[in-house]
């Protein structure tokens, strides 16, 4: 049973100041349209430049995205009439990706953007709405769960009679001057985010540049001057395929050796890897061709996402869709690394397959990189991994700051917080 607290009172959308208001969304609008329907614009009519198309990517995050690789003719958006939205409109995905919703800034790349077949449009009466209160509500926790109330259960996601739905939604409604200075405070939040983005791409420019230089030996580092050798991944890396227990056998399972498999590998992020999905036993190892490899082994994928690699920080073993590397003392792991980020078009090269691209150990064996000394190749990969740590920490700070905006939203959407000189 919740609590209502003083100064609050209760609504059908939860709890909210006694001085907000909860309206019907039909109450505050004075306009809401459907895209068109998809006789009504085809590829015949796309043209290189005009008034640009609307897809999921543009309204992925709470302000429009200007980006855009199709575009009609003025004259084809006018016949399109109301599936063309404009500056201060508010566009929501009601097909598909639905929940995602955004507003198109008065400072846009555009005045005009035709909209999807599957968005609607809808326009607030400004005396009463500013356009970024809405879209920061219905992507809020208790605003979300609202619209996506009427997602229908069959076939394509999908908001059923979208834009009749959508009328029929409340909202909480503080002053206008609140609802600016919310909007203003989560803004400037965004704003340092977008600035840690920004961040994050120089730097991975940077590291990019840095690899092309120090992987290739077209820059050598202070006080290196010895010879590169080309050198075939066989001979100076043992290859170790891997191997799968049979499922059939539960005694081979769900024990305390770890077994990676390549979706393992794609849905890790980072350089190491330690964490797989599933286990097996002792006894499993020694009934497959599995193998168990040492830390430091680099994981390989030799299967579907041929090239993909890690950097084994535990003892691990792995299914069939490995080449695991095991280096020999004449090559740096990280370095290795590194190196088959930079080349890993050779072994996609070198796969074949109709169903799905695979490289045989012999054909990962035949793969030529040019090798420094080895000490180059340490003193070269630990600049590439102070680059990798400082990456890491960005992402995390971003990641914080994310989080710190969620929290901020959902304080201050429901009025639990308010800010100074807003609440009297």
């Amino acid at each position: 049973m919740t609590e209502e607290k003083k100064g609050f009172k209760k609504t059908d959308i939860g709890l909210i100041p006694e001085d907000w208001e909860v309206v019907k969304v039909d109450s505050v609008i004075s306009e809401i349209s459907m895209g068109p329907f998809g006789s009504n614009i085809k590829v015949s009519n796309f043209v290189s430049k005009g008034i640009p198309v609307l897809t999921g990517k543009n309204v992925s995050s709470e302000r429009l995205i200007d980006d855009f690789d199709r575009f009609v003719t003025p004259k084809k958006a006018k016949s399109l009439n109301k599936a063309v939205a404009s500056q201060g409109d508010i566009v929501v995905t009601h097909r598909g990706t639905i929940g995602q919703i955004s507003y198109i800034p008065d400072n846009s790349e555009f005045e005009e953007y035709v909209i999807s077949q599957s968005q609607f449009r809808v326009r607030f009466k400004d005396h009463l709405v500013i356009p970024e209160w809405p879209v920061l509500y219905f992507l809020s926790e208790r605003g979300s769960k609202k619209l996506l109330e009427g997602k229908g259960h069959t076939g394509v996601p999908a908001i059923a009679q979208a834009t009749t739905t959508f009328r029929n939604l409340s909202i909480p409604l503080p002053t206008l001057a609140e609802q600016q200075t919310i909007a203003s405070a989560l803004s400037d939040m965004d704003e340092l985010i977008r600035s840690i983005d920004g961040l994050i791409q120089k730097k991975q420019s940077i590291k990019k540049g840095t690899m092309q230089q120090l992987l290739t030996g077209k820059k050598r580092l202070p006080g290196f001057d010895g010879k590169w050798e080309m050198k075939q991944l066989g001979d100076v890396c043992q290859i170790i395929s891997g191997g799968t227990p049979s499922t059939r056998n539960s005694e081979y399972w769900d024990g305390d050796i770890k077994w990676c498999t390549p979706t393992d590998i794609t849905s890790n992020n980072g350089k190491y890897f330690s964490k797989t999905s599933r286990k097996i036993t002792k006894q499993g190892l020694n009934n497959s061709s599995a193998t168990l490899l040492p830390k430091g082994t680099l994981l390989l994928c030799s299967r579907a996402t041929v090239g993909e690699v890690k950097i084994a920080t535990i003892e691990i073993s792995t299914n069939q869709g490995f080449k695991s590397l095991i280096c020999s003392e004449t090559v740096d792991n990280e370095f290795l690394y590194y190196l088959i980020r930079l080349e890993k078009q050779k072994f996609i090269d070198k796969a074949f397959g109709s169903t799905f691209l695979e490289i045989s150990k012999k054909n990962t064996s035949e793969i030529e990189f040019d090798f420094p000394p080895i000490e180059e190749q340490k003193a070269s990969a630990q600049i590439l991994s102070d680059m990798d740590r400082e990456l890491q920490t960005l992402r995390q700070k971003r990641e914080k700051y994310v989080q710190i905006k969620q929290g901020m939203m959902q304080q201050l959407l429901t009025g639990r917080i308010r800010i100074y000189g807003m609440d009297g």
